[in-house]
């Protein structure tokens, strides 16, 4: 609710920072009919900041130009100095609306701020030269906003899909695993009711054969604990391509650029340790390394696998503290580990055949 309040406060705020001049101005004019036309002209402009910011109906452009038409009145008909009434558009357009300056509502609005800037060149050139700083300021904040908010929509909309594709990949993963444990188990579970079923009716007059399915029963329990244990591993694990992008995502949201890069990789690059080790890498980077970039290249060579692992951070002080867990996770792998201080940074390697 908080949140919510400051955000109104922000928005309404810088919609109505400069209207003190405006009215300040309308209050000053000897004539009761300007008078009467800056008030309900600065009505019309507070009731086009309420219907962008509360119902929000962006295809609509007429209420666009009636507020480009109100910032022109107040600048033109009243004060140079509210051409600064354009920081509400040069916000709404990105935030709001959701367009670019590329858009018919940016055209219109560039378009309006060249033309009060040569109606203020053919009126009075010394003004145009006192508003020649307030429209650079301008045009500085309405090129900053439209980069900025479109590299923010852009990012959310890589995490959008990031989420969709994690949300799909769980999906396909369950019905996997549910096939997994029909194909698995389902069958198993029949013919081991319909063997117990034999032996107890057997138990009696034919000891011999009751033993023989008993002992079938046994031996088919025992594959079917295997198999339990095959699917709960690789339900422990999450596939390489899912860590990395998940990865990836966690790093970002820290700030810490993620590239990497996967080659010619066999299976058991899939293996849950392999897995882990990632993970443990991933973590040290984001608790530890004080690095904005991180490069992870894998690859099988020759049938040695490889995992490389490079950052701009601090680097290494002491070996124990960072690298024993991960030296723990090699030697399940019965691989090898490596490291060395960069200048910036760190590079590991590992490799297990």
């Amino acid at each position: 609710m908080t949140k919510f309040l400051i955000n109104k406060l922000l928005h309404y705020g810088l919609a109505y920072l400069f209207l003190f001049v405006p009215i300040a101005f309308a209050i000053e004019r000897p004539s009761m009919a300007l008078r009467i036309a800056d008030i309900a002209v600065i009505v019309i402009y507070c009731i086009v900041v309420i219907y962008f910011y509360e119902y929000k109906h962006p295809v609509n452009l007429i209420p666009w130009i009636i507020l480009m038409l109100c910032l022109v009145y107040f600048t033109l008909m009243m004060n140079i100095g509210c051409i600064m009434f354009f920081m509400f558009p040069a916000y709404t357009l990105p935030s709001v609306i959701k367009g670019r300056l590329n858009s018919i509502h940016g055209y219109i609005m560039i378009g309006t701020l060249g033309l009060i800037l040569a109606a203020v060149i053919i009126i009075d050139l010394k003004n145009s030269l006192y508003a020649l700083p307030y429209i650079i300021f301008l045009l500085i904040i309405i090129f900053a906003n439209d980069r900025s908010f479109y590299q923010n929509r852009l990012k959310e909309e890589r995490q959008l899909k990031d989420q969709q594709l994690a949300r799909l990949s769980t999906d396909i993963e369950r019905h996997r695993i549910s096939q997994d444990l029909h194909d698995s188990l389902g069958q198993v579970f029949s013919i081991l009711a319909i063997k117990s079923e034999l032996a107890l009716k057997m138990m009696e007059h034919s000891p011999e054969v009751a033993q023989k399915e008993l002992r079938e029963i046994n031996d088919l329990s025992k594959t079917s604990l295997l198999k339990v244990r095959e699917i709960v591993d690789d339900v422990k694990s999450e596939s390489l391509a899912t860590e990395l992008k998940q990865s990836q995502i966690l790093l970002q949201n820290a700030g810490i650029d993620m590239q990497y890069e996967v080659k010619n990789l066999p299976d058991n690059f899939e293996k849950h340790d392999v897995v882990m080790l990632l993970k443990e890498l991933v973590n040290n980077a984001y608790k530890h390394s004080g690095a904005t970039a991180v490069e992870i290249k894998m690859s099988n060579e020759n049938g040695q696998n490889k995992m490389i692992y490079r950052d701009n951070g601090i680097g290494i002080q002491d070996r124990s503290i960072r690298l024993r867990s991960l030296e723990s996770r090699v030697n399940k792998l019965n691989g090898h580990l490596s490291f060395s201080n960069l200048q910036p940074g760190l590079s590991i390697e590992i490799e297990w055949g």
